[in-house]
């Protein structure tokens, strides 16, 4: 995707910053339906991929009269995207793929990391202070009226810019270590409305450690409920090797690497941390959500940093 990928658009629809083929990766093998947990109502239900990790013209904005939408290249990345995910839980294993695959793999990381809502909510949150800031500054000079400096439409529309230019970090985590992590059937792992997760143990205070240059970061995202892909800093994948020959074997190999139950829940509580607002599963089983739904209520927690990019 570059900055040029946008189409006119007319009439309205729902428009998914979860894909769904990803979401059907997820779906239970009884019904084809995903099991789907609500962080703030704190219940939990069954749906279609269709009707869920969507909003209706999420990625229409306007210029002047006319409406133009990006998710006809966001379709076609996902269209590009799928058969490479199935090839790799098929074989269980990123060892088979092509430079061009991995390409199009990291690139799809990269983009759906700033897609969603949660991303978009981070922005927000960004444009709210420089708003009250405004505001304050404005007071200072005795004058109380004048429109905010950043609306709703600014926020969507940097958000739809930032999606759009997102796939040139794509080489950075094609270039960097993969590796392959298995769950076990009766642990599966989660998917969230935010699907791709930012991780570093390193803590460099008020500079932040989420952006994808920031030494130790590490990406996640969840394939299928027994399959995620992983790419860290290169000084991470010394970190994780020291754990057991398995991680390290695993770098090299591209196979696949068996979690316990108690590493998988650690990595779901990730996930649902990560989440807007919807945390999906193969099963009904929502503990670790609902632990994480918990200790949201009593810090008003799950706003991150904004230097993701």
């Amino acid at each position: 995707m570059s900055g040029e990928d946008k189409s006119r658009k007319s009439g309205t629809e729902r428009q998914h910053y979860v894909p769904q083929f990803l979401l059907r990766q997820f779906a239970a093998t009884t019904n084809g339906r995903v099991h789907v947990y609500d962080m703030i109502r704190g219940i939990s239900f069954q749906s279609g991929s269709r009707a869920v990790g969507a909003e209706r013209d999420f990625y229409v904005f306007t210029i002047g009269t006319d409406s133009w939408t990006v998710d006809p290249s966001l379709t076609a990345l996902e269209g590009m995207t799928s058969p490479i995910v199935r090839k790799i839980v098929d074989a269980r294993s990123t060892a088979y793929l092509t430079d061009d695959e991995r390409t199009v793999i990291a690139g799809f990381m990269a983009v759906q990391l700033v897609r969603t809502n949660k991303y978009r909510s981070v922005i927000d949150a960004g444009a709210k202070q420089v708003n009250e800031l405004t505001r304050r500054m404005l007071r200072i000079h005795g004058r109380e009226d004048g429109e905010p400096a950043i609306n709703a439409e600014n926020v969507k529309r940097t958000a739809i810019e930032l999606t759009s230019n997102a796939g040139q970090y794509g080489p950075l985590l094609r270039d960097r270590p993969w590796i392959l992590f298995e769950a076990p059937k009766s642990c599966p792992f989660y998917l969230s409305d935010n699907p791709v997760v930012l991780q570093n143990w390193n803590d460099f205070g008020p500079y932040g450690n989420l952006g994808l240059l920031s030494p130790g970061i590490q990406v996640y995202c969840p394939l299928s409920p027994t399959l995620m892909l992983g790419i860290v800093d290169p000084s991470v994948r010394g970190q994780i090797s020291q754990v057991c020959d398995a991680f390290c074997g695993a770098f090299t190999s591209g196979n696949a690497v068996r979690l316990d139950a108690r590493s998988v829940e650690s990595y779901n509580e990730l996930f649902a941390d990560w989440s807007s607002r919807f945390v999906f599963s193969s099963i009904s089983e929502f503990r670790i959500a609902e632990k994480v739904r918990q200790e949201r209520l009593k810090t008003d927690s799950g706003t991150y940093e904004t230097d993701w990019l």
